[in-house]
């Protein structure tokens, strides 16, 4: 995983995140051929807006875990 400066949706949980690539990107992110100028601009924090977050329940805190119980909405 490469993590990036936390979005202004994020930066309330962490100070850190995951960078995702936008499917848009996907070409240029996978192609061996793309300059590493152009990858490496990539690596930015995703746009605030465009992420919904909600509250998960503590099943998501064990690695062992690996099930839809990790993404459901907490009651």
């Amino acid at each position: 995983m490469i993590a990036t400066a936390a979005n202004e949706d994020y930066r309330a949980v962490h100070d850190r995140m995951p960078v995702i690539i936008p499917a848009s990107a996907y070409a240029r992110w996978l192609d061996p051929s793309t300059p590493l100028a152009e990858v490496t601009a990539l690596l930015r924090p995703y746009p605030a807006g465009e992420m919904e977050g909600y509250a998960v329940g503590p099943a998501v805190s064990k690695v062992a875990n690996d099930g839809p119980e990790c993404v459901e909405p907490a009651a």
